[in-house]
């Protein structure tokens, strides 16, 4: 990696900067070490590393992290609002995180995948004909599913097996048997609950709906929202499937008892073979049989801008091109790694990687949602102490998990765990494949609870993420507060694995 100038101002960047070379010149050199085990570290203590990363953090910035999100959302803004996969937006955030990388001096290339992309080619419709005529927002109110069959249908809304108020037990549309009665050419509404939704609308489909409303559940805070989901690539399922909040469905439910209502649903999604590009920077200092990998999702999988999303690989962007600039010393090579449609990206990635390229894979870091606006700050739970997890993750993911409770707790600022493995988290692609892995997450459309009200603010019972996949999810959706909190411990963890000593020896937390 050819090491390029980046331009920094005033005397407190001028001093992290030589804080940062004399620290870099006072750094052991690399050392060589044969093939090793997934393993850290020497004993070192938490004050002396956030001594280490002071000056580095410093390079790391607020303004920077949201400059790179701007260009984010300017890219969605001039693709109709969304980067998701395999579209115009995910290709134009590709080349940006491409281009920037490349500018910086590093060995950059796309790691290019296939997959199947579905998305809705025109936006979706809900409307009530009769009686009370009105037309549901799309985002709002209701919203397509994935691999939806497509279709527009204009038929009478027939109930089925609807339990409200929900104790959380409905089974609403799961057996053949729910659907006695149901009149052929009606449009099914079914519940949220207990099985999955392709099987509420095989059965659907079976007993002759034209089309199916899954309204959410509403038993808890968190199934009273807008439900999104998928019926999965080859349920087989060709009729329309939109789901919708439960104040929506439960007054479809209301009209469809006190007489026949007449909706008009539609829906026009798209299924076709496309290519998405994961974006690979490299450095070339540090030894190349010690990879540190750090990661994060780029471009989101169900479409809208997604910048709460992005604001990990924002992050890391910025954390990419700071390294660029100051490192010179580290014992471990570095490897970035964006995931084009987040972990859709990182299994192709992983699974894709020789058994030698992953032996030389010391660990991996991943950064995720880092600016939700009701945030949590969370630190993955590698050594599965708050929740059991199955399968176990590999040894050494514990030792980083520590590090980075360590680091906040050095900064004086409360953290949670986020359970790990996570199919939510590219994490789990590496952990797979033996590789020790954590991250850091601001939170998604969990709920906040009570004790993490407490400790960071914002609403409890409210989502961390409310617009998670959603049009909403623009720079007006960001923490500030918690993007500049976590693009530090964000930049800490990636200059601390960069210089910590690998050998064959168990993890030794520090």
């Amino acid at each position: 990696m050819q090491i390029r100038s980046r331009p920094i101002a005033g005397a407190a960047n001028a001093l992290a900067l030589a804080l940062l070379t004399l620290l870099s010149a006072c750094a052991d050199p690399p050392t060589a070490t044969p093939s090793i085990s997934p393993a850290v570290v020497t004993a070192v203590t938490p004050s002396t590393e956030l001594k280490v990363t002071q000056g580095f953090r410093k390079m790391v910035t607020l303004a920077g992290v949201r400059a790179h999100l701007e260009e984010l959302q300017a890219i969605a803004d001039a693709s109709g609002g969304s980067a998701g996969i395999g579209g115009a937006g995910a290709i134009a955030t590709e080349q940006y995180v491409f281009d920037r990388l490349q500018a910086a001096g590093f060995a950059v290339q796309f790691a290019p995948y296939d997959f199947v992309y579905n998305d809705d080619r025109t936006a979706p419709i809900l409307q009530r004909i009769s009686p009370n005529p009105l037309v549901f927002a799309n985002g709002v109110d209701f919203m397509s599913m994935s691999y939806s069959g497509n279709g527009d249908a204009t038929a009478v809304v027939q109930q089925v097996d609807l339990t409200i108020p929900s104790t959380g037990t409905t089974t609403s549309g799961c057996d053949a048997a729910d659907f006695a009665g149901f009149i052929p050419g009606r449009i099914a509404l079914v519940q949220r609950g207990f099985c999955p939704f392709a099987q509420k609308s095989q059965n659907a489909q079976a007993a002759g709906a034209v089309g199916v409303i899954i309204m959410n559940e509403g038993n808890t805070p968190e199934r009273l929202g807008l439900l999104g989901g998928t019926l999965l690539e080859g349920s087989g399922v060709t009729i329309p499937v939109v789901g919708t909040t439960y104040a929506v469905g439960l007054e479809l439910s209301n009209l469809t008892i006190a007489g026949d209502q007449v909706v008009r649903l539609r829906v026009d999604r798209v299924v076709e073979g496309r290519v998405a590009r994961n974006v690979v920077a490299e450095s070339d200092v540090g030894d190349p049989n010690r990879v540190v990998l750090v990661g994060a999702p780029m471009t989101n999988s169900d479409g809208g801008p997604g910048i709460v999303e992005s604001s990990g690989a924002a992050a890391l962007l910025d954390i990419a091109e700071a390294y660029a600039f100051s490192e010179r010393t580290p014992r471990n090579r570095l490897r970035f790694v964006w995931f084009s449609g987040g972990t859709q990206g990182a299994n192709a990635y992983a699974s894709a990687l020789p058994t030698e390229a992953v032996g030389r894979i010391a660990m991996m870091l991943s950064f995720e949602a880092l600016g939700a606006p009701n945030f949590a700050r969370l630190v993955y739970d590698g050594d599965q102490s708050t929740f059991s997890g199955s399968p176990t993750n590999p040894p050494g993911s514990g030792a980083i998990e520590q590090s980075l409770l360590d680091y906040f707790t050095s900064s004086a600022l409360a953290v949670g765990a986020e359970a790990m493995p996570s199919n939510a988290s590219p994490s789990l692609a590496f952990t797979g494949r033996g590789i020790p892995a954590g991250g850091l997450t601001t939170g998604t459309t969990q709920l906040k609870t009570a004790e993490q009200a407490s400790l960071f603010g914002g609403t409890a019972g409210a989502a961390l993420n409310p617009c998670y996949n959603l049009a909403c999810d623009t720079m007006n959706n960001l923490s500030d507060t918690a993007l500049d909190q976590m693009s530090d411990a964000a930049a800490h963890a990636t200059l601390i694995f960069s210089r910590r000593n690998f050998t064959k020896a168990p993890l030794v937390t520090p």
